[in-house]
């Protein structure tokens, strides 16, 4: 194993200019495996995991939630 082809995920949150909370989302979404070296406390995914969340992805697939304008309208006090 190369050390060059694994990053641990400070260096992949800054990578890709997301918070760590952020990356851990995208981990999840892109359902990256994470490893830790013997001895060490520092998580670490692979450099093509890493690679594989950059690339762009198409913006018509569907998103997550409600579409907006969908929901109640504003309430109106009666007076």
């Amino acid at each position: 194993m190369s050390s060059e082809e694994w990053v641990d995920l400070y260096e992949a949150a800054e990578d890709m200019s997301v918070t760590r909370q952020t990356l851990y989302r995208l981990l999840d979404q892109f359902e990256v495996e994470r490893f830790r070296r013997a001895g060490q406390r520092r998580v670490v995914i692979r450099r093509a995991d890493l690679e594989r969340m950059k690339q762009p992805i198409p913006i018509d697939t569907p998103r997550r939630g409600r579409p907006r304008g969908t929901g109640q309208g504003k309430l109106i006090a009666a007076a």
